[in-house]
């Protein structure tokens, strides 16, 4: 709530609790695997807020600690969707960061490690459509890397995949409203594109 209201520091000082409620859990519990998720889950909402904040170095640490938690739930059951899926999103917040950073090499090689998973995630489960909107989403940001970096062709080849992908949900009726909002704007960035030249 503090966070919609724009009430950073409210938010941040809501989610550091909730850290360390489930940091000291995790510590009494080590194998109680809800426990480390939940952590993993409330450094990540403290790496939103800190990037929110323009904080990037801190977003970036908090994001990492968050990898490091989902890194070993995903390597303790690697048929788990769900912990896959942390993964994956957990690499893609390094990606973020590491973008708006301007440290390209390092986003990019992030967004290749959060694919690795996506890639996974699709051989467990290959029918979900949420799988198949993380990895258009991947590749966007792969595209927005590519771009920074002056890579034009390179970045309408990821952003058009990304584009056939969500396209063919839509189509099948298996958007959902973050898919949809996704779609908008990579069809933004291709216009754009389209526009300059490129």
């Amino acid at each position: 709530i503090a966070k919609a209201e724009g009430d950073l520091a409210a938010a941040r000082s809501a989610y550091q609790a909730a850290k360390d409620i489930s940091e000291r859990l995790a510590e009494n519990d080590p194998a109680n695997s809800q426990w480390q998720r939940d952590l993993s889950v409330n450094w990540s909402k403290i790496g939103d807020i800190a990037k929110a904040e323009g904080d990037l170095a801190a977003a970036r640490s908090a994001y990492q600690a968050a990898k490091d938690i989902s890194e070993k739930l995903a390597e303790s059951d690697p048929v788990n969707s769900e912990w896959q899926r942390d993964l994956f999103v957990s690499w893609s917040k390094v990606g973020e960061a590491f973008l708006a950073e301007s440290n390209f090499r390092e986003a990019r090689n992030a967004f290749l490690k959060a694919r690795s998973y996506c890639d996974a995630i699709l051989k467990i489960d290959p029918n979900r459509p949420q799988w198949r909107v993380d990895m258009a989403e991947n590749d966007g940001c792969l595209g927005d890397v590519a771009a920074a970096e002056g890579h034009a062709a390179e970045a309408h080849g990821y952003w058009g995949r990304a584009l056939a992908a969500l396209e063919t949900l839509e189509r099948e009726g298996r958007l959902d409203a973050y898919g949809r909002k996704l779609l908008q704007g990579i069809r933004g960035k291709l216009s754009a594109a389209d526009f300059a030249g490129t």
